[in-house]
């Protein structure tokens, strides 16, 4: 009976495994090092939008909640979550379609660059939820019952008919570059918690007065986001990442 793991000790050394296992690391250290690199090369025009000052956070909580396809779409997501939770900002990932289980949704995360405690994340599956469902979710675990210091992020259509409109959903449209689709993602998670952050009465006066961040309308109770402006090569971008983020996944 031929056995492989006898073969490789003879061919490569009885530390072989070890040996695989050290260089696997360093492979991707290395990885995660370009995709960091390749975040800060970038930055200034996928993610130039700053989060709001810490001063129109206190005294009050907030949850923002990102979507799975919106995450995928967003290179900065980690990132954004990781700065507004310093500030005090309670991130919600909403898991289910695309990235199964909840371990799914953390490994992902990590891959990306999260590098803060994902146990403050509050993880919820959406799958088979209604709308109302997951925003009482959102509620129920990140212990913000105040419907307008509530955050969503989605992609446009992706949770379903709006059925309720007390927490403030920014749809994130879709856009074609270069015959690729892709989820217009970019700097939404500022937009959204600087939406979240305004008070109610002066929201309204925005919303009246056509004066929304860049990018954002409103209809019928939604936000509707779109920015001015895509870079041309965003969908290479996110295809480059995903594969990136891919291998991280799959070696840890």
């Amino acid at each position: 009976k031929f056995d492989m793991d006898e073969a490789l000790q003879l061919q490569l050394g009885a530390g072989y495994r070890a040996n695989l296992e050290k260089e696997l690391s360093r492979q991707i250290n290395v990885l995660k090092s370009a995709i960091s690199a390749r975040k800060d090369a970038i930055q200034r025009v996928y993610n130039s939008m700053p989060l709001p000052e810490a001063a129109a956070l206190e005294g009050k909580t907030f949850a923002i909640a990102t979507t799975e396809k919106v995450a995928l779409s967003d290179i900065f997501t980690a990132n954004n979550m990781r700065k507004a939770e310093t500030m005090g900002v309670v991130n919600c990932f909403i898991y289910g379609d695309i990235l199964r289980t909840e371990d799914d949704a953390r490994s992902f995360l990590k891959a990306a660059g999260y590098d803060g405690d994902l146990d403050a994340i509050k993880f919820i599956n959406g799958k088979g939820l209604a709308y109302e469902d997951v925003v009482a979710e959102i509620s129920k675990q990140s212990g913000v019952t105040a419907m307008q210091n509530i955050g969503i992020r989605a992609a446009q259509g992706e949770l379903g008919p709006v059925t309720i409109k007390e927490a403030r959903l920014l749809e994130i449209q879709k856009v074609s570059i270069n015959g690729v689709e892709v989820v217009a993602a970019i700097n939404s998670y500022q937009t959204l918690l600087k939406m979240v952050t305004t008070p109610a009465d002066l929201l309204e006066k925005m919303i009246a007065d056509g004066q929304l961040p860049p990018g954002v309308s409103y209809d019928n109770g939604i936000f509707k986001y779109l920015p001015k402006v895509m870079p041309i090569d965003y969908g290479r971008e996110l295809s480059t990442y995903w594969n990136a983020i891919k291998q991280v996944r799959a070696a840890a």
